[in-house]
């Protein structure tokens, strides 16, 4: 297991959510992004700016109980990645037996910074995490530049420009400068390229 600490609380900005950054607390310093409900990320706000409102969050309660019963949590830990979902535990200890309870990621570790104790991330969830990034990488085409040649005449050019000038240059052939009169079959070829939905099918 490796001890990890929140490096930052931050926010997605395509999916408005937010991301629990952990970083590594000793070593190579890797870090470890588990993206948390709004509901979650605003408790653990609360939490990391020790805020204490008058009457308890759901953490302070769960500790509170955990006090009466004369159990202490020992740490939290992150110990998979499956299918993008983290899975985590919380461990606590009472009368010198040792408990696991299934928890979701946020609350296992706002109920870990609130107590003071340690985050900890089984070393089998950062390979998950790099070999699911390296499929997503794969799986995103790159498009071939010779495949839609037409855009890219149209980012140098303007291309209504383009356009008006072969639809005149299809009708009225004798006005047009030399430089550019082209046979019918060309001027109706790069017309239909020019238009967008016949681009994406090239």
């Amino acid at each position: 297991m490796v001890e990890m600490q929140i490096d930052s609380l931050t926010i997605d900005h395509q999916k408005r959510l937010p991301i629990i950054l952990l970083r590594e607390y000793f070593g190579r310093g890797r870090t470890l992004a588990i993206p948390v409900g709004s509901i979650e990320g605003m408790a653990l706000s609360l939490v990391l700016n020790n805020e204490i409102l008058p009457k308890p969050l759901t953490h302070d309660l769960v500790l509170a109980c955990l006090r009466t019963f004369n159990a202490k949590l020992s740490y939290a830990e992150i110990t998979s990645f499956n299918d993008g979902i983290f899975e985590a535990y919380i461990v606590f200890s009472q009368k010198q037996k040792g408990f696991r309870l299934e928890a979701r990621p946020s609350d296992a570790i706002t109920l870990a910074v609130r107590s003071g104790q340690p985050i900890y991330v089984d070393e089998s969830v950062f390979k998950s995490v790099d070999e699911t990034q390296k499929e997503s990488s794969k799986k995103l085409t790159v498009p071939n530049p010779t495949v839609d040649a037409a855009s890219d005449m149209l980012k140098r050019t303007s291309a209504k420009h383009v356009v008006e000038i072969m639809s005149l240059a299809r009708h009225h052939s004798d006005g047009i400068p030399p430089r550019i009169k082209l046979h019918d079959d060309q001027l109706l070829e790069l017309l239909r390229c020019l238009e967008p939905e016949n681009r994406q099918k090239m």
